[in-house]
């Protein structure tokens, strides 16, 4: 009778570990869902805030960035996250250069 509840035991102390192991994949898999969210939605409200600050046409930016305008509404909605070569046309049809800088990791101290 010992030794069965040592099994059942630790068949429990798995399927707990397994359940906690899950848990924390759906925080993790959560917390980068709403990461990306938010950041989908900051990008295109400040890319409509731009457009709307030049007074530009969503087609005229479309045509200069070589970009469906399907696409560039859904990045300025908050649909979707530009590949960074579609961000940088899109930019650059508003006037802007993307340039990409390396995090100083000394800052962090």
């Amino acid at each position: 009778v010992i030794q069965m509840l040592g099994i059942r035991t630790q068949i429990h102390t798995q399927k707990v570990s397994k359940l906690f192991k899950e848990t924390i994949d759906l925080y993790y898999f959560i917390a980068k869902f709403v990461k990306t969210f938010y950041t989908m939605f900051k990008i295109g409200e400040e890319l409509k805030r731009i457009r709307l600050e030049k007074e530009a046409d969503i087609l005229e930016i479309c045509m200069k960035a070589k970009i469906c305008p399907s696409t560039y509404y859904n990045i300025e909605r908050g649909m979707t996250v530009p590949r960074v070569d579609t961000m940088a046309a899109v930019l650059e049809a508003l006037g802007y250069e993307l340039k990409l800088v390396q995090k100083d990791d000394s800052s962090n101290e």
